[in-house]
């Protein structure tokens, strides 16, 4: 079983937290530093039970909202609560929609819309999926039109998301367009390209006309998985570019 090792000063920090009302958060002193405070919580919170850790999550949220930690928190958040054995999911949207208000240009928002989504398809909860994705879609398509990308790899990734939400709400011409703006952009790590690559492809193989683009997309894929780029097999992509076999016309 692994030791949970704390920083010089994080002991002490852990154990004034574990002595405060649970209610009132605690007064840092002026040499106090609200991040460590922040993160002794979240340091409490990895060692708790799930119900346990989303109520620390809560207050990392509600008394350091400022903290680099205070991201995590949210995140976090959300995961605990559509955790199979809780599955609170409408806590879990709502705070995913509070993520993405707090912190509008943070991508890890739409992951967490993303796993949202996922559920409700699992579980074919169509109305729900519908409003989850209009949701993700306000946030993506917003993020986008405000220009918030820094980089390369924040351009790529933005595109990546809007493709995705426009993926699953059935618009592939959109969801082709910014797929493979995402895998235009020089970014810095390979894996992301391989696994838009292939997204890519299974978009482009959905419309007959567009199977050769499929196929040439899956082969830009090849060539990265088998140079070692994690993300998809070279057998699994293989096998896709099997599958690329019009259908026949049917007998008139």
């Amino acid at each position: 079983m692994k030791t949970l090792r704390l920083e010089p000063g994080l002991l002490g920090l852990v154990l004034l937290l574990l002595a405060c009302d649970p209610k009132k958060p605690p007064a840092p002193s002026e040499t106090e530093d609200r991040e460590k405070l922040a993160r002794a919580l979240m340091l409490q919170a990895a060692v708790s039970t799930p119900p346990n850790k989303i109520e620390l999550y809560e207050k990392v949220i509600g008394f350091y909202p400022e903290t680099g930690e205070a991201l995590v928190a949210h995140r976090e958040r959300v995961r605990y609560l559509l955790d199979p054995g809780i599955d609170r999911a409408k806590e879990a949207f709502e705070a995913a929609q509070a993520f993405a208000v707090r912190h509008p240009d943070h991508l890890e928002v739409s992951e967490c819309f993303r796993w949202l989504d996922n559920r409700a398809g699992m579980l074919d909860l169509a109305p729900e999926r519908r409003v989850i994705q209009d949701r993700w879609w306000k946030f993506v398509t917003e993020l986008e039109a405000r220009g918030a990308a820094r980089n390369d790899d924040d351009k790529a990734m933005i595109a990546y998301e809007v493709g995705d939400v426009a993926m699953r709400r059935r618009e592939p011409k959109l969801a082709e367009e910014k797929l493979a703006l995402a895998v235009s952009l020089p970014v810095s790590a390979q894996d992301f390209t391989l696994k838009t690559l292939v997204q890519l492809a299974q978009v482009q193989a959905r419309d007959l006309v567009a199977l050769d683009r499929a196929r040439s997309t899956y082969e830009r894929a090849l060539v990265l998985s088998r140079a070692g780029v994690r993300g998809a097999t070279p057998e699994a992509i293989q096998t896709a570019i099997a599958e690329l076999v019009p259908v026949p016309n049917p007998p008139k």
